[in-house]
């Protein structure tokens, strides 16, 4: 009885640590998509603005034409000095939107600590999961598909099966 008790357990943290990694990769996922929108939103704006500034400086210069030569070099230098000083800007929109967009990406895709205690003792599983992978790369050069880890706390040791290689770490 004791022992189906005890599987049952070692199969619940099993669970428990599949739910929290998975949620974590969720979580960055949509901090990524948003980042792609929010990334996109600002591409259309800077699009918007220079058509905006062209289309101005074309209209500008048909107006030039039916004055006088002074007029038609003042004006023109007018609009290019417009035409650079909204592209500066839109440029500066861009920048500040980009580095507020990975900033929050930043922010939101860390990743979960989790931590397992057992026994009194604390085990990190970012430093298990990265034990497994080394062990692994040991074994083979290719790089896994599919990597699932079992930890077996009372025994101080993780069991990695990466696209049905098996292998064992102590930690």
């Amino acid at each position: 009885m004791a022992l189906k008790t005890k599987k049952s357990a070692d199969v619940d943290l099993s669970a428990t640590v599949r739910d929290i990694l998975n949620a974590g990769k969720e979580d960055t996922k949509k901090v990524a998509e948003e980042v792609k929108k929010e990334t996109e939103k600002v591409k259309m704006a800077t699009v918007k603005a220079a058509a905006e500034t062209k289309a101005k400086a074309e209209e500008e210069k048909k107006t030039t034409t039916a004055k006088k030569t002074t007029r038609k070099s003042t004006a023109a230098t007018k609009a290019t000095a417009a035409a650079r000083a909204t592209t500066k800007k839109a440029s500066a929109a861009v920048r500040k939107a980009t580095a507020a967009a990975k900033e929050a990406a930043e922010a939101k895709a860390q990743d979960p600590k989790v931590i397992i205690q057992f026994a009194g003792n604390d085990y990190d599983l970012a430093d298990i999961l990265k034990s497994a992978k080394k062990a692994y790369s040991k074994k083979s050069k290719k790089a896994f598909k599919d990597l699932r880890v079992y930890v077996k706390p009372e025994e101080r040791k993780a069991y990695f099966v990466a696209d049905d290689n098996f292998g064992s770490i102590d930690f």
